[in-house]
């Protein structure tokens, strides 16, 4: 349960708070923990928006891009990622071999910077999309 409540906490609490709770020490571990609470914040503007991009792979063949490899564009243009993901468009298509294969990677950013994540070739999330995998911290 406790990596749970972790997991929801802003980025880049989560190592933090893991690293006070093993320290000895109930009361010096609680004042930590109070400071790096404290300093953990969010996005600048506090809003996250999300945004994908095909991965590129196509039916019946390996490959496509990763979450982490694609991010490295959003991140090189100066756009904090603050998770990323795989999924799925959730839009019908044809079942070829060769055709797109309608996996997207997702990432959260702030939402001051989705038009620059625009201009780069990412999109808002779909309402269709689907299969979301557990987003990935990349904060720390």
């Amino acid at each position: 349960m406790r990596e749970r409540m972790i997991t929801q906490l802003p980025v880049g609490c989560g190592t933090a708070i893991r690293a006070v709770s093993r320290m000895s020490g109930r009361l010096v571990a609680l004042a930590l923990l109070a400071g790096l609470l404290s300093s953990c914040v969010g996005p600048p503007s506090g809003e996250l928006v999300r945004v994908q991009r095909p991965d590129g792979s196509r039916q019946c063949r390996e490959g496509g891009a990763s979450p982490a490899a694609m991010g490295a564009r959003l991140e090189d243009a100066g756009i904090e990622v603050y998770c990323r993901e795989k999924a799925r468009d959730g839009r019908p298509r044809v079942a070829m071999c060769g055709a797109a294969s309608g996996r997207i990677n997702v990432y959260s950013i702030s939402a001051g910077d989705l038009a620059r994540a625009r201009e780069l070739g990412f999109e808002p999330l779909p309402e269709t999309a689907d299969g979301l995998e557990r987003c990935v911290d990349v904060g720390d």
